[in-house]
């Protein structure tokens, strides 16, 4: 029989307690920086924390991935190499990693998972990351289900994709325009998000395409709907994207993820959760109420969508309804949903800004805000912040269990007692005591089922209990709730005990020609990388720009959003004619003092961002 394919549901953890969360609510795998080089420098971790979360984690079958994503330099490279091995002994289960320096280290034998910081976004690519050791791939963001399908044909590599969360409309790894507006780079861990402030487009004639809109703010990613699609293209990591985002954020697109996952497996054959446990939440998991900007599923079915939110970088959340009428303290509002007090409401002015304001109360369908906005009867309204959700998120009331059976036995020397989980690990507990005779029989056969049928505050979840005994017993309540907690306590240990985790043995095959074409992308930061290279014969030089600066006319942004195709003047898709001859390329973009050139390649259907000349 052919085996079960192991899907996973990947969390990101900015801290401990947001990683237990996320575990509690379903993920199969969370994520997490360390003390330093991760691509989140904001959410470091010391190492003790980690082998705090590897410990609850590994109880489920959930493992941790360390995220040590950034380039490194020379004088780092010691310190990098002892971080890898402190992880390894904190008992994470594979390496998130961007810089090739690891594939000169001697370092212990986990997965490596190449970053989507790694441009992981064509076969030969993914080829080549293969040959060099690497387990898993995370797939650049941009890729369609066809390419990845074609990929998944070509390769054996891992395939981790992003499913939610915020996007860089840069492909990753090569985002530069942070660096050179304020010296803080992306691939450092350092991004100041210059992709969500005001730019001003004009053409090469300049005549104004759009002024002072945020044009490469990026709407959210949300693939909740295309977990089939993806799982069948060979996609076996769902990786959710948000280790700066709060617990709640976490918890509830967890729980969202966690559910679409299991309605999949549960109708389709051959596929099965990659970790065990059984969750339950003290809210319903809802994508639309927590942070987003709107929502995209980015390329993956082709670029058939606008993936832009111009008008605002800020979250607006949840659709709830239409403004029906206006007077001079409330509004009234056409809506399904309950509003309730503090909810915070926002609005698009009539000139495309954000708006918005808080509910101070609420009389049925008329809304007293904090203060009167300037609404109009027909004004769309969202919510940003739902009240009530964020108060359930706030409560510590998800839990996570595991299926167990107890089976009661009688022995010559007292009672057995016998636990065994869905994942066949199996304890006994041993009471030796003397037997008594029940004054009332059936009482004493009820008590033990009752008693040890209880398993709160425990990992697990009793589903079956079977009485063994040849007649009934009498047996203290006390004594049936202590054997009952030791054996559990047991059966913890024993899950503990039988954990693997992976073990890698990496028999590096590396092509030297699927690497030739590639050193240009390959942000060589330090000897080891580039004695990478040269033991290929290929020249292993310096090449990133936090190290060799720019020149004009360089790239700093390669996206596949392109801003002629969201103005609706694509000449390619949307063959305006009017447009296209309208406006003079090069288009030029601008914030303050900075100045960059825009051009368009059209063979490949991406958008480049250069310096200025």
């Amino acid at each position: 029989m052919k085996p079960l394919t192991c899907l996973e549901l990947l969390s990101p953890a900015k801290d401990v307690e947001t990683g237990i969360a996320a575990i509690r609510c379903g993920a199969d795998a969370v994520y997490i920086g360390g003390p330093k080089f991760s691509a989140r420098h904001q959410a470091a971790n010391e190492i003790s924390a980690i082998e705090h979360l590897c410990k609850y984690a590994h109880r489920f079958n959930v493992r941790v991935y360390a995220a040590v994503n950034t380039i490194i330099y020379d004088y780092e490279l010691t310190h990098f190499e002892s971080l890898l091995n402190d992880l390894y002994h904190a008992g994470i289960d594979g390496y998130i990693v961007q810089d090739l320096a690891v594939l000169e280290m001697q370092i212990p034998p986990l997965p490596l998972i190449a970053s989507t910081q790694c441009h992981n976004s064509s076969i030969q690519r993914l080829k080549m990351l293969e040959t060099a050791g690497f387990s898993r791939a995370i797939l650049a963001r941009e890729l369609s289900l066809d390419q990845i399908s074609e990929i998944r044909r070509s390769t054996t590599i891992g395939l981790e994709a992003f499913v939610h969360g915020s996007l860089c409309v840069c492909y990753s790894g090569r985002c530069y325009l942070s660096l050179i507006n304020g010296g803080r780079s992306a691939n450092r861990g350092e991004c100041a998000q210059p992709c969500r402030l005001e730019y001003t487009l004009t053409d090469n004639n300049g005549t104004i395409i759009s002024s002072d809109k945020h044009l490469l703010c990026l709407k959210d990613m949300n693939r909740l709907n295309y977990i089939a699609q993806l799982s069948e293209s060979g996609v076996t990591s769902f990786k959710i994207e948000g280790r700066l985002k709060d617990t709640g954020y976490v918890k509830n697109i967890t729980g969202c993820y966690s559910e679409a996952l299991n309605r999949f497996i549960e109708h389709t054959p051959g596929f099965t959760r990659s970790s065990s446990g059984t969750s339950r939440y003290n809210f319903i998991p809802d994508v639309t109420k927590t942070f987003n900007r709107g929502y995209t599923v980015y390329f993956l079915t082709g670029r058939n969508e606008k993936v832009t939110s111009m008008n605002t970088p800020k979250s607006t959340g949840q659709f709830i309804g239409k403004v029906k009428s206006v007077h001079p303290s409330f509004f009234e509002i056409e809506t399904n949903h309950t509003i309730v007090n503090n909810d915070g409401i926002c609005f698009f002015t009539h000139d495309g800004h954000l708006d918005g304001f808080n509910v101070n109360s609420v009389d049925g369908k008329n809304i007293f805000p904090s203060r009167m906005p300037d609404l109009k009867p027909g004004t769309r309204l969202y919510r940003n912040y739902d009240h009530s959700f964020t108060r359930l998120l706030e409560t510590d009331g998800c839990s996570r269990t595991i299926d167990v059976k107890l089976t009661f036995n009688e022995s010559d020397e007292g009672f057995i007692l016998h636990a065994e989980d869905k994942d066949n690990n199996k304890v006994k507990y041993i009471l030796k005591t003397d037997k008594q005779k029940p004054r009332q029989p059936e009482q004493a056969k009820q008590a033990i089922i009752t008693q040890l049928s209880r398993s709160g505050g425990t990992i697990f979840n009793v589903t079956q209990v079977e009485n063994n005994c040849s007649q009934p017993w009498f047996i203290p309540l006390s004594v049936l709730n202590g054997m009952r907690r030791q054996v559990l306590l047991l059966l913890e240990a024993e899950r503990i005990k039988n954990y693997q985790r992976p073990v890698i043995e990496r028999n590096t095959t590396t092509d030297a020609l699927l690497w030739q074409a590639e050193t240009d992308h390959a942000n060589i930061a330090n000897r080891k990388a580039g004695s990478f290279f040269e033991g290929l014969r290929i020249p292993g030089d310096i090449n990133s720009p936090e190290l060799t600066g720019f020149n004009a006319g360089m790239t700093v942004m390669k996206t596949k959003m392109c801003l002629r195709y969201e103005f609706n003047i694509c000449p390619i898709y949307q063959k305006n004619e009017k447009g296209e001859k309208a406006f003079s390329i090069p288009f030029h973009l601008s914030h303050d003092k900075q100045q960059y050139i825009v051009e368009f390649d059209c063979s490949e259907c991406v958008m480049l961002i250069k310096t200025g000349k």
